[in-house]
C-alpha cells in the first residue's frame, strides 16, 4: 500500500500544525488543500518544519470540502498513491492509534473496501486505555471523513465525491454511492481519533441527556438540504435519516441559541432541495 494524506484548511490556527505531526510520518506525501478566501503566507512557511512531506495548494477561495477532496484524490492517483488518509484540520490521532489503522489497512488491502475509519471521540473525551487494537473491522454504512483511510480504486470507480452538495454529508454520500458498487465501508472500533463535531455539549431534558453540536445557520442549511438530498437518493439504505434529521432539529430549537436564524436556515434549505438547488450557500 502507498498511502498519502490530506488535510483540508479553513481558516486555520496554529495548532492545526500539532495536529499534522500526529499522523505525519505514517504517511508519503500530505496534500494541504487550502479553502481559506485569502490565503495566510505567513501560516503556509510554518509548513516548511515537515519539508518535503508536504505539498500546498490553495483555491484562493472556499470551493467546498467535495472539491478539495477531490483535487487530494486526483493528486495522489496522479503521484501513484494507492490510498489516501483524509484529515480534518481539527482532527487529530495519538501515535498507537494511526499506527494501528494503517496497519490493518494494509493487512485488509485485498478487501474491496472504500474507506475503514477509526472511531471518533470529541474534544476533550478520552479513549478506553484498555484497548487491544485487535484489528477486528466492523462493516457500516457510512462514516465521516476524517481519520479514514481511502480507497483510490474506489474513487475513481464511484466516481469521487459529490461537488455539488459542497459541505456536509459528502463523506456519507460517497460511502453509500460507492457501496452501491460493491465497495464496502469499515469501522476498526478499537482505534480512536480525535475530532471536534461543531461546539459540541451535553445537555439535560427531563430524566435524558443528550448531545446538541451547536452548528451554526450556514451549517444547519447544508445540513438540511443535503441530508433531504440523501434521503430521497438513498432510501432504502438509509430509511431513518428524516427521523433523525427531524430530532436533531427539535434539539435545536429547544437548546441551542439563534434558533430563529438557524429555523430560517432549515426552511431555506428545504426550499433549495425542493427547487435542486445546489452548492454554495448564497443568501
Amino acid at each position: 500500500m502507498k498511502l498519502a494524506g490530506t488535510v483540508i484548511f479553513y481558516k486555520p490556527d496554529i495548532s492545526i500544525i500539532d495536529n499534522i505531526a500526529t499522523y505525519i510520518d505514517e504517511i508519503d506525501l500530505l496534500f494541504v488543500i487550502d479553502n481559506t478566501e485569502k490565503a495566510d503566507n505567513k501560516f503556509a512557511s510554518k509548513l516548511k518544519k515537515f519539508g518535503n512531506k508536504i505539498e500546498y495548494h490553495s483555491f484562493g477561495e472556499n470551493l467546498g470540502i467535495a472539491k478539495a477532496l477531490n483535487t487530494a484524490a486526483k493528486l495522489a492517483v496522479e503521484k501513484g498513491f494507492s490510498h489516501l488518509l483524509t484529515m480534518d484540520q481539527d482532527s487529530r490521532f495519538d501515535k498507537k492509534n494511526i499506527s494501528v489503522l494503517k496497519r490493518t489497512a494494509i493487512k485488509n488491502i485485498n478487501k474491496k473496501f472504500a474507506v475503514i475509519a477509526p472511531v471518533f471521540t470529541l474534544k476533550n473525551e478520552s479513549s478506553d486505555s484498555r484497548i487491544n487494537h485487535s484489528d477486528i473491522l466492523d462493516e457500516v454504512k457510512s462514516v465521516i471523513t476524517s481519520g479514514c483511510i481511502l480507497n483510490l480504486e474506489a474513487f475513481n470507480s464511484a466516481g469521487g465525491f459529490c461537488d455539488k452538495l459542497f459541505i456536509d454529508q459528502v463523506d456519507h454520500e460517497f460511502c453509500l454511492r460507492a457501496r452501491k458498487k460493491g465497495y464496502k465501508t469499515y469501522i476498526l472500533r478499537d482505534c480512536f481519533l480525535n475530532h471536534n463535531l461543531g461546539e459540541s455539549v451535553n445537555v439535560k431534558f427531563l430524566f435524558f441527556k443528550t448531545r446538541v453540536t451547536n452548528h451554526n445557520y450556514i451549517r444547519r442549511y447544508y445540513m438540511t438540504r443535503n441530508g433531504l438530498y440523501l434521503a430521497a437518493h438513498y432510501w432504502n439504505e438509509i430509511p431513518e435519516t428524516i427521523r433523525k434529521m427531524t430530532a436533531d432539529i427539535f434539539k435545536m430549537i429547544i437548546f441551542e441559541k439563534d434558533r430563529i436564524k438557524k429555523l430560517r436556515s432549515v426552511v431555506l434549505g428545504i426550499f433549495d432541495f425542493i427547487r435542486c438547488r445546489y452548492g454554495k450557500y448564497d443568501y
